[in-house]
């Protein structure tokens, strides 16, 4: 298996360039235990949620400029924003709905702005 060429993985590897290397962990916001999101360096934002059961359905602040985003877990091509299945709007305050299923992600950063 070569799970570095599954698209969700090498796009997460693309948002882990774009937090950069010395970019702290900011904006940290959890739902229930299983269920955390943060942003690095407002230039990325991740939610994970690990709940076997139930959707994360939230309103969070991302700490990334207002826009358009592709959710990079869920985009087809890393370098093509018009493959994106999955947009997440980010307002002027920051702030985004997610809805994240169960045992999955949703990743943004600045770098794949719809």
């Amino acid at each position: 298996m070569c799970e570095h060429r599954e698209a969700g993985v090498a796009n997460m590897v693309q948002w882990r360039n774009v937090a950069g290397k010395n970019s702290n962990v900011e904006n940290f916001q959890n739902g229930n235990d299983n269920q955390i999101a943060f942003s690095r360096g407002g230039k990325a934002f991740v939610a994970l949620n690990r709940d076997p059961y139930n959707t994360w359905q939230t309103n969070v602040y991302t700490g990334l400029p207002a826009g358009a985003y592709c959710d990079v877990v869920h985009s087809l091509d890393s370098d093509d924003t018009s493959s994106c299945s999955n947009v997440v709007n980010v307002d002027d305050n920051g702030r985004a709905d997610i809805s994240v299923s169960t045992k999955y992600a949703v990743a943004l950063h600045t770098g794949a702005k719809k």
